[in-house]
């Protein structure tokens, strides 16, 4: 610290220690002129100004907001530590103040914090569920993909139960969901004397499940508390129906026109392969080709899962891939690619820090075939 900052600070420390003696407590607002809070390289310091003057304070009580009005002065328990109190109420009485809380996401953290907040699927608010009456559920509105029109927003969508209620002794599901088109639906299982999770009605094809909720003869009111609760949360996880499908662009090719082409009696399915011996490409039977084939499979996708121990960084898959149709995760957790994991050689993977022992490494990749499919 050079000798004009030391002069500069013995002259504040000089000036707030005048204001200090004539009240145990002076009154401040928080930040710069220019909004600047924190104080830089002084942990948990804030700047506070008092009669024009700024000054660094320790502040560990209140929120990080410009221009509030706070208190600075001594505790009776801490009469030589200067710090900020609390908010100056009186000075401000109308307005409103945050909670008395300064800064501290940091201990909220997964990893590292000392108080990590688990969030449940329900204080996930796009598309939630929520009781809103006695058999009224309401859809919190959010986005949603549609085939016909893509990206739409739904709006806030009561839907009212009361109809599906059994008219006799028993119980049953309903399913609210959105079809294709965004539409909130209901679907209803049979009466049943109990219900299981297997009893829910199952979700149509290409239609998102919101929730399912358990109806009876005789209910009052649709329970929904932490160890009573009528409705199922089915937003997460799921999938579009019918699994997944790979489609292939129709190709036309006038392949009699080319010479160096020798086909016999084309198939569907056939594969396209250049044949060295007589520099021409031959169509062969797709199954020949599987036969062939290191890969044993008649599937393109690969999965390669093993377990890390701490110390290897490089992992070798079974077949080549390519790293950019290639998807890695640690535990679920998605890597990404030049920055966890790199390409070592064109079967090899390298992490930039080695998985730890007992670590589910999963690479999700696209096997190499010089082969064209038609």
């Amino acid at each position: 610290m050079t000798a004009k900052m030391m002069q500069t600070r013995r002259r504040v420390q000089t000036s707030l220690k005048k204001l200090l003696e004539k009240s145990p407590v002076v009154g401040g607002i928080v930040g710069l002129a220019d909004g600047t809070i924190a104080v830089p390289r002084t942990e948990n310091h804030i700047w506070v100004r008092i009669e024009g003057a700024r000054y660094s304070i320790y502040n560990n009580r209140v929120a990080h907001l410009a221009g509030v009005p706070v208190l600075v002065g001594y505790e009776d328990y801490n009469p030589d530590f200067l710090q900020v109190l609390a908010y100056d109420y009186h000075a401000a009485p109308t307005a409103l103040f945050p909670p008395e809380v300064p800064p501290h996401a940091w201990t909220h953290l997964f990893y590292g914090g000392q108080d990590p907040v688990f969030i449940y699927l329900r204080a996930f608010l796009p598309l939630c569920p929520g009781i809103t009456g006695d058999f009224e559920v309401t859809v919190w509105p959010g986005m949603y993909p549609t085939e016909e029109d893509g990206w739409i927003w739904i709006e806030s969508t009561p839907v009212d139960l009361s109809s599906y209620i059994p008219g006799v002794i028993g119980f049953r599901y309903v399913l609210i969901y959105l079809d294709a088109d965004g539409v909130v639906l209901v679907a209803q299982s049979s009466i049943e004397p109990e219900v299981g999770l297997e009893d829910i009605p199952g979700l149509p094809e290409n239609c998102f499940a919101i929730c399912a909720v358990r109806l009876y003869k005789y209910q009052s009111y649709i329970s929904d508390t932490a160890t009573d609760s009528d409705l199922i949360d089915l937003r997460f996880p799921q999938s579009v129906s019918g699994g997944h499908t790979h489609i292939y662009p129709e190709i036309n090719l006038a392949l009699g026109e080319l010479t160096d082409v020798e086909l016999t009696l084309l198939a569907d399915q056939d594969v396209i392969r250049y044949d060295v011996a007589t520099n021409l490409w031959k169509n062969t039977d797709i199954a020949e080709v599987i036969a062939e084939s290191t890969v044993g499979a008649d599937h393109i996708h690969g999965t390669f899962e093993t377990y890390g121990d701490g110390t290897k960084r490089d992992f070798i898959l079974p077949n080549l891939y390519n790293p950019l149709s290639t998807e890695i995760f640690i535990n679920g957790l998605r890597q990404r690619f030049l920055i966890e994991w790199d390409e070592l050689n064109e079967d090899t993977v390298r992490f930039a820090v080695a998985p730890e022992q007992a670590d589910l490494v999963t690479i999700n990749f696209i096997i190499e075939l010089s082969d064209v499919i038609f």
